[in-house]
């Protein structure tokens, strides 16, 4: 297998290894894995000029706009938004790096490792061993929403006059197979149930009632505009 092959079926994650020299581990949102023999890095920007992205370019974009300098996740399209996790403590090369990175839409769950480290479960059901906390990856989920939500907003131009400002605050607008008019609206519906299960068992519905309803108010608005958009594509097609 190709790294082509890999961003075919979907990139879940990029971790750096040790495995007879500083390598990297590919995962595929279907569970497939294979084995880099360049670095993490080395990786990341060859993604980067398969995607046409300028890496510190979009970084620094997306920094500024979520107020960060460290841990930018990074959008190289709808559907795959690779935010940085701390994997190694104390890596065996000066240059050897510590972080990995992990498709934000790939993740199943997260869970308490213990000692400031957690587990991250993807949707394949492979894992994903962390040294952050789990308040800490949850924080990186959150920023990566927000990214998510300014690349569609930026990107995409198919959304129905008066519906950016629920587009722009929304948290998770869908890939680019959203916009696909052959969507149907039983999936719609299956990936709302999908955000739902994400904000409660990431303990975001357990705070206060008025945070509560604004969440419920951002995803109410997220469904009408899926809704109007695949109507608008349902029209289109036919």
């Amino acid at each position: 297998m190709v790294i082509e092959d890999m961003l075919e079926l979907g990139v879940a994650a990029i971790l750096p290894v040790y495995e007879g020299g500083n390598v990297t581990r590919l995962i595929a949102s279907d569970g497939t894995e294979m084995t880099d023999s360049r670095t993490c890095r080395t990786v990341l920007k060859s993604f980067a000029r398969m995607y046409g992205i300028d890496l510190p370019a979009t970084r620094e974009f997306y920094g500024r706009a979520i107020n960060k300098r460290h841990a930018v996740p990074i959008p190289f399209g709808a559907n795959m938004i690779l935010m940085p996790v701390k994997i190694r403590e104390k890596p065996l090369g000066e240059n050897d790096g510590t972080f990995g990175y992990v498709n934000f839409r790939e993740v199943q769950q997260i869970d308490d490792a213990g000692d400031r480290s957690s587990c991250i479960v993807l949707r394949c059901g492979k894992t994903v061993n962390t040294l952050a906390s789990r308040t800490t990856v949850l924080e990186y989920m959150k920023n990566a929403r927000l990214v998510e939500s300014l690349y569609l907003n930026r990107h995409f131009h198919g959304v129905p006059a008066g519906c950016k400002v629920a587009v722009s605050d929304a948290a998770a607008v869908k890939e680019a197979s959203f916009y696909s008019p052959l969507r149907q609206e039983k999936d719609l519906l299956r990936e709302g149930r999908e955000d739902l299960r994400f904000l409660q068992e990431g303990g975001f519905l357990q705070e206060n009632p008025q945070d509560h309803d604004d969440l419920l108010r951002i995803y109410l608005l997220e469904l009408l505009v899926k809704a109007l958009l695949q109507r608008k594509n349902d029209k289109d097609f036919t």
